[in-house]
């Protein structure tokens, strides 16, 4: 039997299959380089990526062996993200492999403060990777983090054993870490990437943009407890007041699924025909496309026309095409292809 793969990559690098090249992928193309192998004949995939001298990371070819077999699809390195298509069709996108090197310390944010009667030193910095450590006489605390951030606060959290560290990102969003401390030890109770937080001693409202069509963003309310953050309460709200309409026929599935993702039931029924909206419960509308992560083009369908990809994780990254039928902007029905 045969298998179809579609090499999509980060970064633009020079790529070569069984010592065999197969040319340039470039960064975030649309148009993949596509190939056709045979059932149980094992792959050998390089990456030789193609600086620039703006660019500021360094990065390294590195190797990948791939087998497929009986319909699986096996691949020896992590930096390669697999998604299983219908139709025995596999994306594989190339991820960068980095290389870090030392440079001297540049301090981005730090504090000291007192838990338990003992005094921490908690510094924020940059030696060729961003990391936070929290130091005493006996500990010796060490976190990679994984964002690009320009400069960062450390705050103990009142009335508790925790800190709060806010960092503004390179890409204009703030990195949130909090920190419990407990029988000599920080655990990590709380990290994500947000758009803005608020705090009231020990509760915080975080938001989140979606940055889907409508404007969609997450809000998270929650608190700290016994050494934990406690999820209070999570809900949708527009960032612009209300939903940008979507007009695009093109674009109309899109904008539903989307709706659907954040159950937000009242705006994924307007892009459906009445009929259609009537003959459907919320939880069935839930129920049908399940949890999953991305919506995209079904891009490896022989025929492509009025079909949809969906993508879900599960123990395998894996596709699921649906197709759509339209009249005059909206949806009267929507199947698994």
């Amino acid at each position: 039997m045969n298998y179809y793969l579609h090499l999509k990559s980060n970064f633009d690098a020079l790529i070569e299959v069984n010592k065999l090249s197969l040319g340039l992928i470039k960064k975030h193309s649309l148009q993949p380089i596509s190939l056709e192998v045979n059932d149980n004949y094992p792959l050998l995939l390089k990456l030789t990526p193609i600086t620039y001298p703006e660019e500021s990371e360094k990065l390294l070819p590195y190797l990948t062996k791939l087998n497929v077999s009986n319909g699986l699809i096996e691949v020896s390195n992590e930096l390669v993200e697999v998604t299983h298509y219908p139709q025995n069709n596999y994306e594989l996108f190339f991820n960068k492999n980095i290389l870090y090197s030392y440079e001297l310390p540049k301090v981005l944010g730090q504090n000291s403060y007192t838990i338990k009667g003992l005094s921490h030193t908690a510094t924020i910095f940059f030696d060729g990777i961003n990391q936070i450590t929290i130091q005493d006489k006996e500990l010796l605390f060490t976190h990679k983090i994984k964002e690009h951030i320009v400069s960062a606060e450390i705050e103990k959290i009142k009335n508790t054993d925790c800190i709060l560290i806010k960092a503004d990102t390179a890409s204009n969003k703030i990195y949130v870490l909090m920190l419990a401390y407990s029988r000599s030890k920080y655990d990590i109770i709380k990290e994500a990437i947000i758009n803005k937080i608020e705090e009231d001693e020990k509760t915080f409202v975080m938001l989140t943009k979606l940055n889907d069509m409508a404007g969609h963003a997450l809000v998270e309310e929650g608190e700290i407890l016994d050494n934990e953050f406690k999820l209070k309460d999570e809900y949708i709200v527009y960032l612009n007041e209300k939903a940008k309409a979507i007009n695009l026929p093109e674009l109309v599935p899109y904008a539903f699924l989307e709706a659907i993702k954040v159950s937000d039931f009242s705006l994924a029924r307007s892009y459906l025909t009445e009929e259609l909206s009537d003959s459907l419960q919320d939880a069935h509308l839930s129920a049908y496309f399940s949890d999953f992560v991305l919506v995209k083009p079904a891009t490896y369908e022989k025929n492509s026309t009025n079909k949809i990809a969906l993508i879900y994780e599960d123990k395998k990254r894996f596709a699921k095409i649906f197709k759509v039928e339209m009249e005059k902007n909206k949806i009267t029905n929507f199947s698994e292809s």
